[in-house]
C-alpha cells in the first residue's frame, strides 16, 4: 500500500467517511472556522487560504501550502509525487491533533476560530498575512 493510500485510509477513519474524495474535504486539518464570507474582504474563493497569526504561517499552513504548490505545479495526477504529498499531509495532521487535545475536543471536531489573526475595519475583516 502506498503512502497516499495509507493517509486517505487514516482520514476516512477520522471523518467516518467511506468516500476517498469526500473524506479529505471534511478532514478537520483541512478546515478552520473563521470570519463569515460576507464580512471578509480577502476571501480567496477556492484558492489556498492558510493561517497566519501575527503575520507568520502556522506549521500546518506551511505543510498544506506545500501540498497546494505541488498540486498546482503538475499537469496530471500521474505527475504528483504522492509520497511527498502524503508526508506533508501527515505532518499537517499532527498540528490539529495537538490543538484538539489542548481544547479537549475529539479528533474529528474543529478547533475554535482564531479571530486574532484578522484585522477588522469598517468594511470588514482581513487576514494578517506576510507581504
Amino acid at each position: 500500500m502506498n503512502a497516499m493510500t495509507t493517509f486517505i485510509l487514516k482520514v476516512k477513519a477520522l471523518t467516518a467517511s467511506n468516500d476517498d474524495e469526500k473524506a479529505p474535504e471534511n478532514w478537520a486539518a483541512n478546515i478552520e472556522l473563521g470570519v463569515l464570507v460576507d464580512v471578509r474582504l480577502d476571501d480567496p474563493g477556492e484558492s489556498f487560504d492558510g493561517n497566519y497569526p501575527g503575520g507568520a504561517a502556522t506549521p500546518r499552513t506551511t505543510q498544506l501550502r506545500e501540498v497546494d504548490l505541488i498540486i498546482q505545479s503538475v499537469n496530471s495526477g500521474a505527475d504528483v509525487p504522492w509520497t511527498t504529498v502524503a508526508a506533508h499531509l501527515e505532518t499537517a495532521q499532527a498540528t490539529p491533533t495537538r490543538l484538539t487535545a489542548a481544547e479537549r475536543l475529539d479528533a474529528h471536531e474543529f478547533t475554535l476560530p482564531h479571530l486574532e489573526q484578522r484585522t477588522e475595519s469598517e468594511q470588514g475583516f482581513v487576514r494578517d498575512k506576510p507581504t
